[in-house]
């Protein structure tokens, strides 16, 4: 986490949209759902560059199942 705060910090916007997706990420790893999701729900990035897409929308339903339906299942 700390090296991703180091990253922003350095006000290239390019890559923001896949470290929000890190950062997310990583969230999930310290079952710190709630802000995972937050982070991933964020608009701001495609706002910035609306052509740039990266793989949360895959991801986002490996996260939401298990806590709506309270599967334990894990994306592999």
């Amino acid at each position: 986490m700390k090296l991703l705060d180091r990253y922003f910090e350095l006000h290239d916007d390019f890559d923001h949209a896949q470290a929000h997706v890190d950062r997310a990420t990583a969230l999930l790893t310290l079952d710190r759902v709630d802000e995972a999701l937050e982070l991933t729900s964020s608009p701001r990035q495609g706002a910035v560059f609306p052509k740039l897409q990266t793989q949360a929308y895959l991801d986002l339903p490996y996260v939401v199942a298990p806590v709506v339906f309270g599967s334990s299942t894990a994306r592999t």
